[in-house]
């Protein structure tokens, strides 16, 4: 039995019956092992660039999942959906990877047939958000938890069939739209940290060199909005 961590256990739930899932970057192949065991779907696909990590995907399927169940796995290995074909997936998940790097393998995701993306960056949380509106991709659902002393966010993000453009405003790319709609007590403990962190940056700059005046300014700025978003909590 595979005891999935909390944000693992997150993405897993979002994960709706009878869809086929790919699952990029996959390490361990604990997301597809549970959906197949458990009956969620019956086709998964799970990649990896690391034989490393591809190996570890196989022993852990022999380790949990029948024989039967084995012959619904398609394992890959090689660089993000340069394997995988256009119709290939109804679901794509992404996690534990920066957002650089997720970005970088997204940059294409337009010429996918696909019904939803769970995606969770590790890096550039709101760089990544203002990242999937510039995209005019939709953000239908997002979750933030706290884990092993570290947030983590979960994207669900679909096509913007209406074509028209998500409007968010400078807090809402900072810390989600429907977060803080549901005055999130997660999200609160996560905007009071990025409070400390920024004041710090802040002196830190301040004191040290008065050169940078854009980048003195730019966390000024959002210190400044992160301060107002905890006053009117």
């Amino acid at each position: 039995m595979i005891d999935l961590s909390i944000r693992l256990k997150t993405i897993y739930d979002m994960v709706e019956p009878n869809l086929t899932v790919c699952d990029l970057c996959s390490d361990h192949g604990y997301i597809p092992i549970e959906l197949l065991k458990n009956n969620i779907t019956n086709k998964v696909i799970a990649t990896d660039i690391k034989q490393a990590s591809i190996d570890k995907i196989k022993d852990n399927i022999i380790k949990n999942l029948s024989k039967d169940k084995q012959n619904h796995i398609d394992i890959k290995i090689g660089d993000g959906l340069k394997i995988i074909n256009y119709d290939e997936f109804d679901v794509l998940i992404i996690s534990g990877i920066g957002s650089d790097l997720m970005i970088d393998i997204l940059t294409d995701i337009d010429k996918y047939n696909y019904k939803y993306l769970l995606l969770s960056p590790q890096t550039k949380i709101h760089s990544f958000r203002k990242w999937i509106i510039d995209k005019n991709l939709y953000i239908s659902d997002e979750k933030i938890l706290y884990e092993d002393e570290q947030y983590y966010f979960i994207f669900k993000i679909t096509k913007n069939n209406n074509d028209v453009k998500q409007k968010y405003d400078e807090t809402e790319i900072l810390y989600s739209k429907y977060l803080l709609k549901n005055k999130n007590k997660i999200l609160y403990n996560y905007i009071n940290k990025q409070l400390i962190q920024y004041e710090d940056i802040i002196n830190k700059i301040s004191q040290s060199d008065t050169k940078q005046i854009d980048v003195l300014n730019h966390y000024k700025h959002i210190y400044k909005i992160t301060k107002n978003t905890i006053n009117n909590w």
